[in-house]
């Protein structure tokens, strides 16, 4: 029996090579999908691709589009920078309503409404704060503070607003009158929004905190983070939290702990020193929209229980956070324009806009979702609209190493999808490359010439719910010269064959295994336990096209972090491994935690293909191999006592259960010969077929 392990970023790393033998360029991940380009199209975690929706582009004298608010469907505002300027959009059109010609004032981060329908918003810095009456804007506060970042109306048509340095929150009545309600020993408050009974919620920056207040100004940091930035704040349906936050570590790292702090109106002594509130700030540089270096990441945060990732982002700093729980919530970054939708319920979350180049500083919408996207670095408004058209996914180039030839191209998934491909020799698309051409019929063979690089594209109607969960390419690399280096075999039970190395750890190239039976399969993972609670381990299978899993070992019949399971039994199929982890041996059910992790496809194969082949008077052999599990993968010939030799497909590269093969035997002696053909499948298990012919 043979265990065969396809991996999903080949194309990540170095792939196998093996002259005369098919290989395959796999994407089936998250990662492996995330490098291409998307049309009208969003990529699930899961690695999915999905019918998405589409956007129409509007441009805007600006320099980026800081903030939105929908007044009604189809009309908006938009505040704008470095030029502080506030558009109508209406119908298609900007109409520019407001611009603050006071020095050194360059943008608009935030535009609010009241509890009373009032529109209110700030501009900075040297922070001044705005009512909107039809289209004429009215000056009513100058807090005394460069930056304004929130406004977070409060009932009576009062409203909150938080910005810094030093980290200051006002209370702002609808006249303009305002005070201080706290001060907090950070850089900026980022974030306000109302927790009921009477309590707040805000995020700082440098450091991250959330800290709970009150209208009377005492308040309690409830956690302190490490990340340099909680940049959004949300309250949960089940009383939980979502926080976005931004890395940026400060030097020793910060505790997570609760302080608390002093009720407005003590004793200044006893306060964080600061400066006169109403002291003017030098003035300030040119700013961008709030982008602090690092990476991103999102939390569900349990008052009781401490807190869930739900989604990091390697590259990526997340500039703007809108949406509800049951819409999902868009996360703006600032890579490559790309906006992520979340549910905090879901184990899944879609990428489901790439607006390259832009960076994702604001969003507008309503009830029924989101309906409006804004950019800086170029400024562009964005409006999404139901899918309509074509809708595309278009690969990342792929890399077979050398010169090869194209197989065809193999899919998983749901609807009518259109692929076409295009090769060329070198890593970046240029006029040396092939057109894009269409792979058609059943067996879908590419028809793009031989080449190292090929990029694939599929295509659908909008309108139509699509699902691509899998593309595979096989190729056959041209014969290169041969070197041997270090060469190392370690087969858990030796054919002696060493022809073919076993396979490497997942992340590696895919590797042929060895012809020896394996009735014992070793499982292997890792688990990061922060806490280092008990756990409860289980294993379990799964045959592809089931949606039942199988146990295997759990509990305390699986000890650290490898399992010897013997899976000899087991037909001959595609397979799954799924590793559970649970740490609810020390925690009572509302409290803990679970995670599961899924492997990639292997195969288990055990049936040899079978072969069959005729011999011409002329000396031409004809024949069929053929197997029920998997691809034949090699077809060999000899001839008397001569060394085997390689035997080609009819159609040149061997990727099919079923593939015919034609060879003409050399000149032979008068007599009695014998020959015998070999042919193997993907897991090498191998049948020999001989036949005697006389040469008259």
């Amino acid at each position: 029996m043979k265990l065969k392990i396809y991996y999903g970023a080949l194309f990540a790393a170095a792939v196998l090579l093996v002259s005369g033998r098919t290989d395959r360029l796999v994407l089936e991940k998250a990662a492996d999908f995330e490098a291409g380009k998307f049309q009208t199209a969003a990529l699930s975690s899961k690695g999915k691709i999905l019918s998405g929706k589409s956007v129409e582009e509007f441009k805007v004298d600006a320099a980026s589009v800081w903030s939105m608010l929908e007044l009604k469907p189809g009309q908006l505002l938009l505040g704008t920078g470095n030029q502080a300027r506030l558009y109508q959009f209406e119908n298609g059109k900007l109409e520019k309503i407001f611009e603050d010609q006071t020095k050194g004032r360059l943008a608009i981060p935030v535009i609010a409404k009241s509890s009373t329908a009032e529109i209110f918003f700030a501009v900075i810095p040297k922070a001044a704060i705005y009512r909107l009456k039809g289209q004429s804007a009215e000056k009513i506060a100058e807090p005394g503070v460069d930056y304004l970042w929130t406004l977070c109306p409060i009932g009576g048509g009062n409203f909150l607003a938080g910005g810094g340095p030093k980290a200051k929150i006002f209370l702002v009545k609808p006249d303009g009158k305002f005070s201080q309600l706290a001060e907090f020993k950070a850089e900026q408050v980022m974030d306000i929004i109302d927790a009921g009974d009477g309590e707040y919620l805000a995020g700082t920056s440098k450091p991250a905190m959330l800290i709970r207040f009150k209208l009377d100004g005492s308040y309690r940091v409830l956690s302190t983070f490490s990340q340099e930035e909680l940049r959004a704040v949300r309250k949960l349906s089940d009383q939980s939290l979502l926080l976005a936050l931004n890395q940026g570590p400060m030097p020793g790292g910060m505790p997570v702990m609760e302080q608390e702090g002093p009720p407005q109106g003590m004793d200044p002594e006893e306060m964080s020193e600061g400066d006169d509130p109403g002291e003017e700030a030098p003035p300030p540089p040119q700013i961008q929209p709030r982008m602090p270096g690092g990476k991103g990441a999102v939390y569900r945060y349990y008052p009781d229980r401490g807190m869930k990732q739900l989604l990091a982002l390697k590259q990526a700093t997340i500039l703007s956070l809108s949406g509800d729980e049951q819409n999902g919530f868009f996360l703006g970054t600032d890579d490559q324009g790309k906006v992520y939708q979340i549910w905090p319920t879901r184990d899944e979350f879609l990428l489901g806009y790439s607006l390259a180049p832009g960076k994702v500083v604001s969003f507008a919408g309503g009830k029924s979702g989101l309906a409006w996207i804004g950019t800086a670095q170029p400024a562009r408004l964005f409006k999404v609209k139901e899918a309509s058209g074509t809708a595309s996914y278009q690969s990342k180039i792929l890399d077979s190493q050398f010169p090869s030839h194209w197989g065809r191209v193999e899919w998983r998934g749901q609807g009518k999808v259109k692929f076409q491909t295009r090769s060329g020799n070198t890593p970046i698309e240029d006029q040396s490359w092939s057109n894009w051409e269409e792979v058609e019929g059943p067996d879908l063979k590419i028809k793009s010439p031989a080449g190292r690089y090929i990029q694939f594209r599929a295509e659908w109607p909008g309108n139509e719910q699509m699902e691509l969960s899998r593309v595979e390419i096989s190729f056959l690399n041209f014969n290169q010269a041969q070197s041997v280096t270090d060469l190392k075999v370690d087969l858990p039970n030796n054919s002696g064959d060493s022809r073919r190395p076993m396979p490497e750890g997942e992340g590696g190239p895919p590797q042929k295994p060895s012809a020896s039976v394996m009735n014992q399969c070793q499982i292997s993972w890792r688990v990061d336990n922060p806490d280092q609670d008990p756990l409860f381990l289980a294993l379990a299978y799964q045959q592809d096209g089931d949606s039942l899993w199988t146990k295997i070992a759990d509990g305390d019949e699986i000890k650290g972090s490898r399992f010897q399971w013997n899976a000899g039994s087991l037909p001959d199929a595609w397979y799954r491994i799924k590793l559970t982890a649970s740490d609810s041996p020390d925690n009572p059910a509302p409290e803990s935690f679970q995670a599961e992790q899924v492997s990639g496809r292997f195969l288990i194969d055990s049936t040899k293909p079978e072969v069959n082949f005729a011999i011409a008077e002329n000396g031409t052999v004809n024949g069929e191999a053929t197997d029920s599990t998997s691809a034949i993968s090699d077809i060999e010939f000899a001839v008397d006592d001569e060394d085997f030799r390689p035997a080609s497909a009819l159609d040149q590269v061997l990727d099919q259960k079923s593939e015919k093969f034609e060879f003409k035997l050399k000149k032979l002696s008068k007599g009695t010969h014998r020959i015998t053909v070999q042919a193997c499948d993907q897991a090498d298990n191998c049948r020999m077929r001989a036949q005697e012919f006389n040469v008259k």
